[in-house]
């Protein structure tokens, strides 16, 4: 990290850049502790809880939006104090996505400014995640992603679930009511929203890794 500033700025917006720029989120957990979320590698990835059929409730499959696809930056970083530029840029591409979904030559860009972020982007992403800040974005947002939503109705699993745990659905043959579009239930999923009811916790959340 490398950062500066000639004038005063508003903190909260600068905190969300680092966010940004860093790949993360801090939240505060239930018990009060403090909690940094985000993408992990495949190796790492530890499921806090494995569901089954007869823990679940109302039970439903869908693909992240083709809107949030984004397969090709323009990423200009290493910004010149002096002037207001940068030093550095690179163009970092999904070619299997955008070949697979068929988006166009002109399609699908995004131009980033990263103030803070000095590392040197990769052109494609890496299979850690955690390498540069594109291999980090492409993890998300580089493909289709399946989106699970349910009710947990089994307090035993899920009284200490948090936004941000990595969960899985059981892959044992009968142990899951159906299969997510013909594929199995090995990934693993990260929870990006809970609602805490009587009775249930209603979850949302998105394939990871």
């Amino acid at each position: 990290i490398r950062w500066w500033a000639l004038e005063p700025v508003e903190l909260k917006k600068l905190l969300e850049q680092m966010q940004y720029e860093f790949g993360f989120i801090f939240k505060f957990r239930a018990d009060g502790t403090g909690s940094y979320v985000h993408i992990l590698q495949t190796s790492e990835l530890s499921a806090v809880q494995t569901f089954k059929k007869e823990d679940i409730a109302n039970l439903k499959i869908n693909n992240s939006s083709f809107s949030d696809l984004l397969t090709k930056m323009e990423i200009n970083y290493e910004k010149r104090p002096a002037e207001n530029r940068y030093l550095s840029s690179v163009t970092s591409t999904n070619s299997t996505a955008r070949t697979s979904w068929s988006i166009q030559a002109k399609e699908n860009i995004a131009d980033v400014n990263l103030d803070m972020n000095i590392g040197t982007p990769n052109t494609t992403g890496q299979s850690d995640p955690n390498a540069d800040f594109y291999s980090y974005y492409d993890n998300i947002f580089g493909d289709i992603k399946k989106i699970i939503s349910c009710d947990i109705v089994n307090p035993a699993v899920s009284y200490n679930l948090e936004t941000g745990d990595i969960i899985q659905f059981s892959n044992t043959a009968g142990e899951m009511p159906v299969d997510p579009f013909g594929d199995n239930w090995a990934d693993y999923y990260c929870i990006i929203n809970l609602v805490r009811g009587l009775g249930t916790v209603k979850i949302i959340a998105r394939e990871d890794g």
